[in-house]
């Protein structure tokens, strides 16, 4: 959900609100990087997914975002 300065983001079934402040064009759907709370990047579904890839392998886990839903508005 997207209000004109905060959205609700899922971060791997994990729900946060998250300042638009640094990126209002983000819109639902969109996959993007937060930090501190702030959004900060959009990003494609492809690099969302070779993220979450490559923190998987980085934690050696093999249930830790093994689905690519990590951070979506």
């Amino acid at each position: 959900s997207v209000s004109e300065a905060h959205a609700i983001v899922d971060f791997n079934g994990t729900r946060r609100n998250v300042s638009l402040l640094t990126l209002p064009e983000a819109l639902p759907g969109d996959w993007i990087i937060a930090h501190s709370g702030f959004a900060v990047k959009r990003i494609s579904p492809e690099e969302a997914t070779e993220s979450i890839k490559c923190l998987v392998d980085a934690l050696d886990g093999p249930n830790v975002g093994s689905s690519p839903e990590g951070s979506t508005v």
